[in-house]
C-alpha cells in the first residue's frame, strides 16, 4: 500500500498549534529548571564566597555541549510532534468534512485515512452510518426516518 504524503503543514493550527506551544512551554521549563539545579549545586559545591560569574563560567565551560544538545534538538523535538500530530487531526479534519457534507444532505464518499493514521475505526462506522443513510435516501434526495436497526460498528 502507498503512503500518501500530506502536503499541509498544519492540519489543525488551533489544536497543533496549542500541542507545539504546551511543549515549547515544557522544554523551556525543563531547561530553567536544570540551570537552577546546575546552578546551585554549582554554588553549593564550588563555594559562596566566589563570585557569581565565576560560578556562571564554570558552569558554562562544564555544560555548553549540553546547552548546545538542548537548544538544537529543540526543532527536532517540534517537528516530531506536528507529524505525530498529523495522525490524529487529519483523520478528525476529514471525518468533519464529511460531516458537514452528510449533514447538508449532499451523498458522502467512503472515507479513508492514511495507513498509519489514528481511528481506524472511525472511517468505518462513518461509511457505514453514510451508506445506510444514502440507502435509506428516497429518490427524491429526502432521507426516510431512521430504522430500529442497529448499526454494526466497530469497537475503539
Amino acid at each position: 500500500m502507498t503512503t500518501i504524503k500530506r502536503k499541509q503543514r498544519f492540519v489543525d493550527s488551533s489544536v497543533q498549534g496549542a500541542l507545539l506551544y504546551q511543549a515549547v512551554r515544557h522544554w523551556v521549563f525543563f531547561s530553567v529548571v536544570s540551570f537552577l539545579l546546575v546552578f546551585t549545586m554549582q554554588v553549593f559545591t564550588g563555594g559562596f564566597e566566589r563570585p557569581l560569574t565565576a560560578h556562571l563560567d564554570e558552569i558554562w565551560s562544564r555544560y555548553a555541549p549540553l546547552t548546545i544538545v538542548f537548544l538544537v534538538m529543540l526543532p527536532a523535538f517540534i517537528f516530531d510532534l506536528l507529524k505525530l500530530s498529523h495522525r490524529f487531526t487529519g483523520p478528525v479534519a476529514k471525518l468533519r468534512r464529511a460531516l458537514d457534507e452528510l449533514a447538508a444532505g449532499k451523498p458522502v464518499a467512503p472515507i479513508r485515512f492514511r495507513q498509519h493514521d489514528f481511528w481506524q475505526d472511525a472511517a468505518t462506522n462513518f461509511n457505514t452510518i453514510a451508506a445506510r443513510l444514502e440507502a435509506n435516501r428516497d429518490p427524491g434526495g429526502q432521507a426516510d426516518p431512521p430504522h430500529d436497526a442497529p448499526l454494526e460498528l466497530v469497537d475503539a
